[in-house]
């Protein structure tokens, strides 16, 4: 999950080579790069929240980012993730 907010408990900051500002079309996406944080969680939707769209998209550097700060992270719920008081896996356990 993205979000704007530097303070919550394990928010890791990205950059902006992180994400495409437009698709192929060259539209511009609702998403992209803006003192953007990653929360540091591997947060699942839920399928009744259906009918997803995509609004941006992450570079390869932005994938590569995203699963080097949360690929050994466990699958949560949001719900999950706030009872557990935030971080869903041990920080040192990274490399």
């Amino acid at each position: 999950m993205l979000t704007h907010s530097p303070s919550g408990k394990g928010n890791i900051s990205m950059s902006e080579e992180h994400f495409y500002s437009r698709d192929a079309a060259d539209n511009e996406y609702e998403v992209f790069f803006d003192q953007t944080y990653l929360v540091e969680a591997l947060l699942l939707k839920k399928l009744q929240w259906r009918p997803f769209r995509k609004v941006g998209q992450l570079t390869d550097a932005g994938i590569a980012f995203v699963d080097s700060q949360i690929g050994d992270s466990l699958p949560a719920l949001w719900e999950e993730y706030v009872a557990q008081g935030g971080l869903m896996r041990d920080r040192d356990s990274r490399q």
